[in-house]
């Protein structure tokens, strides 16, 4: 049988997506579609699900097809559609740009934000790292990276790529050990390098890793920069959860989606009597994402071998792929993707932008 593209295309159009939200034709799943002379070409473009319901959809189109005797070639991609971000300037070849945000230090932000990276990366998306923290810049060290980036002809800046992401940091420019003393005009000047002078390639995701607080860097980039949205983290505690609440409000006043939150350090898992343990109370996030109205994204665990193993170069996903943490990261990389698909549908739909309840 010999069927035209118009005609492929309401046979598949109807095919659920694997997450349930939609179909590929009401999604925009389906990015290119030919006949050809052994059949038909469909490349799938869905969001970011768990691998065994990935299969599924891939199957069934592969199925329908053949039985209306189609010889398919199915090329298939998990990633993201773009989020339209109207009035900012655009980050050629990236998608969508995701800040991991937090009101204070010391609630593990860039330990999450590196391996939230790696953790979309595994599903399949195409993913880099920026790491916004010019005064206490991290990342390299949990990527193992710590030489000069190269500069192409074009003089852009060539981001590293470790683990499967492109990543820049301003460790990577500095000696290690050495102090970055700059007033705001310069952190503003390498942030603005960061995000546009840098060759990053197709991204679905750029992760862009904050400094903590709602100061001049947070305020620039949330202003300036075309983020698709948001996501806090925070520990249980109060003096925590009060500061990630400022950090919402700062995201709600310049028009930021906040996709929802992450509390770390939730509890401990006893290695001797297998009981959780909640070291710094419990509930506060729940509490937070209650009173604010927006999702808590995930729980994860208080693992007491990160702070050793940060320095080995290795995200904890990456070394310890079936441990709880990377199970629960992985899951929260699943949500986060669903959230921006459908984000990106609504703005699309909608023609609506700022503000924008996810």
């Amino acid at each position: 049988m010999t069927l035209n593209e118009s005609q492929l295309r309401s046979l598949l159009g109807d095919v659920l997506l694997p997450d349930g939200s939609g179909t590929l034709e009401s999604s925009g799943a389906i990015q290119a579609l030919e006949v050809t002379k052994k059949g038909c070409r469909v490349e799938l473009l869905l969001p970011l699900v768990d691998p065994k319901a990935r299969l599924d959809v891939e199957t069934r189109c592969r199925e329908l097809l053949k039985t209306n005797g189609v010889t398919v070639d199915m090329v298939v991609r998990f990633g993201a559609h773009k989020v339209p971000v109207p009035e900012r300037k655009p980050i050629p070849g990236v998608s969508n740009l995701v800040a991991v945000a937090s009101g204070k230090g010391g609630v593990g932000k860039s330990t999450i934000s590196a391996n939230l990276a790696v953790a979309l990366s595994k599903l399949g998306a195409r993913v880099g790292l920026l790491d916004a923290d010019i005064y206490g810049p991290n990342v390299g060290v949990m990527f193992g990276v710590d030489a000069p980036p190269q500069v192409n002809d074009a003089q852009k800046i060539i981001p590293f790529e470790a683990h499967g992401i492109r990543l820049i940091s301003m460790g990577m420019l500095v000696k290690q050990g050495q102090p970055v003393i700059w007033r705001g005009p310069m952190t503003h000047k390498v942030i603005q390098q960061f995000l546009f002078q840098v060759e990053w390639g197709e991204l679905d995701y750029l992760v862009l890793d904050l400094p903590p607080g709602t100061g001049d860097i947070q305020l620039t980039l949330t202003q300036e920069t075309p983020l698709s949205g948001a996501v806090l983290v925070t520990t249980p505690q109060k003096v925590a959860t009060a500061d990630a609440r400022k950090g919402y409000e700062m995201f709600k006043e310049v028009g930021v989606p906040v996709l929802g939150i992450i509390e770390n350090m939730s509890w401990y898992r006893c290695g001797k009597c297998d009981k959780k343990h909640e070291l710094f109370g419990s509930g506060g996030a729940q509490r937070l994402a209650q009173e604010l109205k927006c999702d808590l994204l995930a729980q994860l665990p208080l693992d007491p071998t990160i702070p050793s193993d940060l320095g080995k170069g290795v995200p904890y996903v990456t070394r310890f792929p079936e441990s709880e943490l990377a199970k629960t990261m992985s899951q929260l990389a699943v949500k986060l993707g669903s959230k921006l698909h459908a984000l990106s549908l609504q703005r699309k739909q909608s023609g609506t932008f700022f503000p924008m309840e996810v």
